[in-house]
This record gives structure tokens, sequence and C-alpha cells, in this order.
């Protein structure tokens, strides 16, 4: 009887240990977030139905190449990568969510120089929402692009919280790219 009763409270205590499941993804911008980029760039985010993730690159005082142009100053590089439904879940997820993000004050990035960018569109032709990505600073800039192909500068956040999952996101959806795994 002793031995049924010990069985029992040692399995009682291992299942009192097993810690909860983490909350299911948000599927919608916060309020600090929304607060933090604005309505219009929170709502084409949540809009985004197709996202598309692109190295980039940019040369000071060289304007870029107007078909390849991303946020003003740089240029996509490569083919870039579609993301499946399931990644932009995962991207959106993290996006949304303000503790992935420090928003007291922005990063401290005195010249941003992205690695990577986003690409979100709708299917309700409202335009492009451009995330741009330095790892080296971790702040992202969020522009919004007129669908005559004009970017306007929003909101530059820092994501250093969420930096470690971003960046092996990253790493992942563009493993065949040496510079992207060459990030640190």
């Amino acid at each position: 009887m002793k031995i049924f009763l010990v069985l029992m409270l040692a399995v009682g205590a291992a299942k009192k240990k097993a810690p909860p499941p983490p909350p299911p993804p948000l599927t919608e911008p916060s309020a600090k977030v929304t607060e933090a980029v604005g309505e219009k760039t929170a709502a084409m985010l949540q809009a985004s139905s197709k996202v598309m993730l692109y190295r980039v690159h940019g040369q000071p005082g060289v304007r870029p190449n107007p078909s390849l142009a991303v946020g003003v100053d740089f240029e996509r590089q490569g083919e870039g990568r579609e993301l499946s439904d399931e990644e932009m879940k995962k991207l959106k997820g993290l996006l949304y969510d303000a503790k992935s993000f420090k928003l007291e004050k922005p990063p401290a990035c005195g010249d941003f120089k992205p690695d990577v960018a986003f690409l979100g569109t709708s299917e309700d032709d409202t335009g492009a929402l451009e995330m741009l990505v330095s790892f080296k600073c971790s702040g992202v800039m969020f522009f919004t692009a007129k669908t005559a192909g004009r970017s306007l500068p929003g909101a530059q956040l820092d994501f250093k919280p969420a930096r470690k999952p971003l960046l092996a996101m990253v790493k992942e959806l563009l493993a065949g790219e040496p510079a992207v795994q060459a990030l640190k």
C-alpha cells in the first residue's frame, strides 16, 4: 500500500511540474504595437496576404534601381523568398506582440543599414508594406509604399527582445544566402 501511495504522489508531482503551453500567436497587432507603428501600418500588416523576403543593399549617394527599390535608399537583392501561410503566421505573431519590441525609444541605429526586407502585399491593392530589418542595431523600419511605387517612411522600432527568433527565422528562410548566414 505504501508503494502505491508513493507512486501516486510521484505521478502527481510530475504532472504539476509540467510548464503550461505557450499562448497561441496573436492574430492582430496589439494596441501598443498599433500605437507605435500607426493605424495604417498596422492595418497593412494585418491585411498582408503575401509576404516576400529579400536581402537588401544600398550605397550612400547612389540612387537605387527604381524597379528594385525598397525603403527609398535600398535595393532588393536576389530572387527573394515567398513565405508560406504558416511562416507568415509566425512572422506576424512576432510583429503583433508588444513584447517583441522596446517601445520606449527607437533603436540605436545612427546610420540605418538593413540586412533584409519583408514586403507585404494584400489582395486589396492598397500598396505594399515594406519592413526593413537591421540585425546590426536591432532595428526594424516600416515603410508604406503606394501602388505607384513611392515609399513613405514610418515608424522605426527596436526589436531587440525578438532579435534571436527573428534572426533564426530569416536564416532558415534564406538558407542558401551566405550573406544572411553570416549575420550574427
